[in-house]
């Protein structure tokens, strides 16, 4: 087992027997038939749900030994903040994935505005991170997406920071795979990693930070804030107390494109948890 994940390779004397059978060896029936019904079990890497799947000797099967917390339920008709015949936004709230993790695929974004919109495959070309909030875009079909993803975009996201001496300018640090699960560092060997701060405003406690993306890569603000030693407040992995149980002040507050002839940006104020003294310095 490696990170809370249990992997199995599976045996000749395994040939044959269904997949809730294999899982049963090793966690409960109740817990097995969870774990396929939220999307957590994965046999050569595709995710299974298939209960009754024949398993052949050489499979690899993974899943969680636990499974998050459901997290708090929202109202998708209040969320969304713009709705064409391309394009889905929405105001992402806290603590939810975009899309299905390797802990499911029950509890995502992506699954929750299918449902409520009705649309069979909503697309994604722009992710936030599960703990970051606001703009969120989704393409409702391949040819928006195709068109998007070769459209210029600006990304402009807010962070709140414990006072810092930042200034205006660009953070030029590659950043690549940490050695821990889904975690990411500075290094010489990663991915050309662009931020750009546009702005740093003070209050005795705090520093409220706009930047812009010129890359994408994973965790990007996240990981060069913390690199320069301010990370942003509340964050739990990359944050000065990993074991904080805050709401992280990361949040996406404009997504602007160019679709076409067609302008379109979207745009979210920060939410109500953030501290008071984040709204008086904007």
């Amino acid at each position: 087992m490696k990170d809370g994940f249990q992997k199995i390779i599976t045996e000749k004397s395994d040939a044959n027997l269904r997949l809730d059978q294999i899982l049963t060896k090793y966690v409960s029936r109740r817990k097995a038939r969870k774990l396929l019904d939220h999307g957590a079990v994965f046999i050569n890497g595709g995710r299974c749900k298939i209960a009754s799947k024949k398993i052949q000797p050489g499979n690899e099967i993974t899943f969680p030994m636990d499974l998050p917390q459901p997290p708090v339920e929202f109202n998708p008709e209040e969320i969304i903040l713009g709705d064409n015949h391309n394009f889905l936004a929405i105001d992402k709230p806290r603590n939810w994935p975009t899309a299905p993790t390797p802990w499911g695929d029950r509890y995502c974004i992506k699954s929750v505005m299918e449902n409520f919109t009705r649309i069979k495959d909503l697309y994604i070309f722009q992710r936030l991170d599960f703990h970051t909030t606001g703009v969120l875009v989704f393409a409702k079909s391949i040819s928006a997406l195709k068109i998007a993803e070769k459209s210029p975009v600006e990304k402009i996201y807010t962070a709140l920071v414990s006072r810092c001496d930042l200034k205006p300018g660009m953070i030029d640090l590659p950043i690549g795979p940490s050695s821990r699960r889904e975690r990411y560092i500075v290094s010489s060997d990663g991915k050309k990693a662009l931020t750009e701060i546009l702005s740093v405003t003070d209050t005795d406690e705090y520093s409220l930070i706009r930047v812009k993306l010129h890359t994408g890569r994973t965790h990007q603000i996240r990981v060069h804030l913390s690199y320069l030693g301010f990370p942003v407040i509340g964050d739990p992995w990359y944050g000065e107390n990993p074991e904080t149980l805050s709401p992280m002040m990361l949040h996406s507050t404009r997504f602007s494109m160019n679709y076409g002839k067609e302008h379109l940006t979207f745009s979210s104020e920060l939410p109500s948890f953030w501290p008071n003294t984040a709204d008086n310095i904007i």
